[in-house]
């Protein structure tokens, strides 16, 4: 599958286009309902959600959707809370612990008041997927992801404070990050939540091959959302792929004025992004389970995101638009 920023909605047909909007505004006023429940997840992040799962999981009934929307959410919320540093970076770091013990036991007694009602969010998420017949087999996986995004997300906390205290110095290996970056992301948690949805009769016999899917499907999506989040992260005093890229070609001290050494850092993380992404849909095309349907996802959420965040010369950001503008990109206009 060639990666190119055209290749999603264009080669939509008509009714598919009408589907995805349809799907999109039904599952976007449930998800709104929900989030009231909620107040720690920010309204503007409905939109964008409603119109990822619409987009990638088409075929997917309506409250199974908005159980990934909810999923999703509240991946979200706890990035704006490591990210923004709501919480010192102790009690995040306890209080994950606290989730990872839900995930595993579905026990609600331990559930920390700090958190701001993150705790209550996912243990209603929990009960939920629980429901599902491949729930019981692939508990220790999801509950394994949920530590990994966790961990990930503190240890990118990390990253930013000592890069605040420290400088250049204190940047990680591309390496480390990367690994780091394939979960907090969040992709790997939420769709091991989906092959839970889905419970295809393959998914256990061919788990191997679909995880290593989803960590190819991570670290493309994380690195589109470097390029496109690089200014965000400085404001926040956060770091990502393209800081660290920057700071080689920094190193290097060649000629080239601050801003071409930007573009070459951008570009340079959009081909690394790239060959992650092109490998996912390669494995993505020889399909493991019996629908093909989790498939199909992963092959439609990478083109969603090459398609939003895949250029340097456009200003797509499916987390910013709003929702007429988002229905008319569906429509190609």
């Amino acid at each position: 599958m060639e990666i190119t920023e055209n290749n999603l909605y264009n080669n939509l047909s008509l009714t598919e286009k009408m589907k995805i909007q349809e799907n999109a505004k039904d599952l976007a006023a449930l998800l709104s309902i929900w989030a009231t429940c909620h107040p720690m997840i920010r309204a503007k992040r409905v939109t964008p959600v409603a119109v990822l799962v619409a987009t990638v999981l088409p075929h997917l009934p309506l409250h199974h959707s908005l159980l990934v929307g909810k999923i999703i959410l509240f991946i979200f919320t706890v990035d704006d809370v490591a990210d923004e540093r709501l919480l010192s970076y102790t009690d995040f770091v306890g209080i994950s612990k606290v989730w990872d013990d839900v995930a595993r036991l579905g026990n609600a007694v331990t559930l920390a008041s700090e958190d701001g009602d993150l705790g209550v969010m996912f243990l209603e998420i929990r009960g939920e997927l629980a429901k599902f017949p491949l729930f019981s087999s692939l508990r220790d996986l999801w509950s394994r992801r949920l530590q990994l995004l966790t961990e990930a997300m503190a240890k990118e906390y990390e990253y930013g404070l000592r890069y605040h205290v420290s400088g250049k110095e204190a940047l990680p290996a591309f390496d480390a990050y990367i690994e780091s970056g394939i979960h907090s992301v969040g992709f790997p948690f939420w769709g091991t939540s989906v092959l839970i949805i889905l419970s295809d009769p393959l998914t256990q016999p061919n788990l191997e091959r679909l995880n290593e899917i989803i960590l190819n499907t991570g670290a493309a999506i994380r690195l589109y959302n470097d390029v496109r989040t690089y200014e965000k992260e400085v404001r926040e005093a956060n770091i990502n792929a393209v800081t660290l890229v920057l700071n080689t070609l920094e190193t290097k001290k060649s000629a080239l004025p601050a801003q071409q050494h930007l573009e070459q850092a951008q570009e340079n993380v959009l081909q690394i992004a790239n060959q992650y992404a092109e490998k996912s849909c390669q494995l993505a095309g020889q399909q493991q389970t019996q629908t093909g349907q989790f498939e199909e996802m992963i092959q439609s959420i990478v083109a969603f995101h090459a398609f939003f965040y895949g250029s340097r010369q456009h200003n797509r950001d499916y987390h910013t638009i709003s929702p007429s503008d988002t229905f008319m990109m569906v429509h190609g206009k």
